[in-house]
């Protein structure tokens, strides 16, 4: 891919947003949010399945779909910022960012141990480091290579024009390790994703793995690990939290505190302040491949033998995804397993109405939206079904298969029926079909010569 051209925008970008005042330069960082909010079809799903996943249960579609949106806001806002850099002083930190726990890092520093500022993609991170710089901390920031080396470097650019220095991953970890020695400053993101890390922590109701890279580093250099976030309060005003170290040991007298335990504090304090300010989190990283759980939901249409169906392809589901290390676990759930819901409809007219909205729906019209769901299900089985989250969803039998495909695009959930449906068997990720209603052989159809059975 020619990557050219968008440079030469990015960078124009930056020049115009370099130039004009702070308050015009974030009123056009929302605008591009906006913008890209819109364009973004594919990130935009992946973000509002993490965000649900993290708060159907506490808000409302509509609500999440706002917040997904002012997320976008904020990344463009951030680069309104990012492109700031170059000016950056001690009048404008002065002027916008309230700091707290300025003092913390100064203990390590007079002892000659070597600081790291722990921190995540929460605020403004990149702000974060030019302004403890600017204050007295100038520091190597340890950065991961964006996919398109022209984007990466004009990133880097501007991120040296402060006290910072970036050091991309895989610089190697002596040359980390020589640098802490030496009482260097290093700031480092925690909330990197992993397929397989070295530890797992709860974040956000559900397990992840994460790399013991910053505790590991830390002790080996006997360096102050300080969690440290910045929130934005409103335009240009931001807030600064410095942490005290974390602690290795769970008091003076015990014994060392394992990678886990110190990591889980981080990871309690990140959730805290992400709870407070979701839309200041990067929700459109993908991290599905760092949680060890998956969400199963079986809509149930009453019928005893639909559902001993459902719990048959569960189980088989479950077999799977155990033999990949994964477990059947709803986000904040104590104990593995799916959950059942039994649809309820007001009238007769409820399955052929959501039978129809599925075939005109998309994911992008569902997410947030689900107006046709309130519009025939009893207020018990609506509220219990928009405030569950699941990455995949089963039902079997006529009545229940258009809720299952809008249901799936609402989470952007694969979406697996059992038994002829009555719209397009191509919508579903998975359609089981027994021989006898001859289904025609697809590559989502799996055949059965009889019904699936937990027997």
């Amino acid at each position: 891919m020619n990557t050219y051209p968008i440079y030469l925008v990015a960078r124009f970008t930056l020049f115009v947003l370099n130039i004009l005042p702070i308050t015009l330069s974030l009123w056009l960082g929302r605008l591009m949010g906006n913008i890209l909010y819109l364009l973004s079809v594919k990130q935009r799903r992946t973000a509002y399945s993490q965000l649900k996943a993290a708060y159907s249960y506490k808000r409302s579609p509509k609500d999440l779909r706002g917040i997904l949106r002012r997320s976008y806001q904020n990344l463009g806002m951030m680069l309104a910022e990012i492109a700031k850099f170059p000016k950056l002083d001690e009048s404008y930190v002065d002027k916008y960012i309230k700091i707290y726990g300025l003092d913390n890092p100064k203990e390590a520093i007079r002892k000659d141990r070597g600081v790291i500022f722990l921190t995540a993609h929460f605020g403004n991170w990149e702000l974060s480091a030019q302004v403890a710089a600017i204050k007295g901390y100038p520091m190597k920031v340890l950065a991961r290579q964006q996919k398109h080396s022209r984007l990466d470097n004009l990133l880097n650019c501007y991120r040296n024009s402060g006290k910072c220095k970036v050091i991309k991953r895989g610089f190697g970890i002596k040359g980390i390790l020589r640098s802490l020695k030496y009482g260097d400053i290093l700031g480092m993101l925690a909330d990197q994703t992993v397929a397989k890390g070295d530890v797992v922590v709860d974040f956000l109701g559900r397990k992840i793995y994460i790399p013991t890279g910053p505790v590991a580093i830390g002790r080996k250099t006997k360096s102050a690990v300080l969690p440290s976030f910045i929130m934005r309060d409103k335009g240009p005003y931001h807030r600064l939290y410095i942490g005290k170290p974390l602690e290795y040991y769970e008091d003076k007298d015990s014994k060392l505190l394992s990678p886990q335990e110190v990591l889980q504090a981080f990871y309690d304090k990140l959730s805290n302040y992400i709870d407070n300010n979701p839309e200041q989190w990067l929700w459109i990283q993908r991290r599905k491949k760092s949680i060890l759980c998956r969400s199963v939901l079986i809509l149930s249409d009453g019928k005893a033998g639909h559902l001993n169906q459902a719990k048959a392809v569960a189980g088989l589901l479950e077999e799977t995804l155990r033999e990949k290390g994964l477990a059947i676990r709803a986000p904040y759930a104590q104990e593995d397993g799916y959950k059942i819901v039994e649809v309820k409809y007001k009238n007769n007219l409820g399955p052929l109405m959501l039978n129809l909205s599925s075939i005109f729906s998309t994911s992008t019209s569902c997410q947030g939206c689900l107006w046709c769901l309130r519009r025939v299900l009893e207020e018990s089985c609506y509220d219990e079904l928009v405030s569950s989250f699941a990455d995949y969803i089963i039902s079997c039998g006529s009545s229940v298969s258009g809720l299952n495909l809008i249901l799936s695009r609402e989470n952007n959930a694969k979406s697996i029926i059992i038994m002829k449906p009555p719209i397009r068997k191509g919508a579903f990720d998975l359609a089981i079909i027994p021989r006898h209603d001859n289904p025609k052989q697809t590559k989502n159809t799996l055949i059965t010569n009889g019904a699936p059975s937990v027997f």
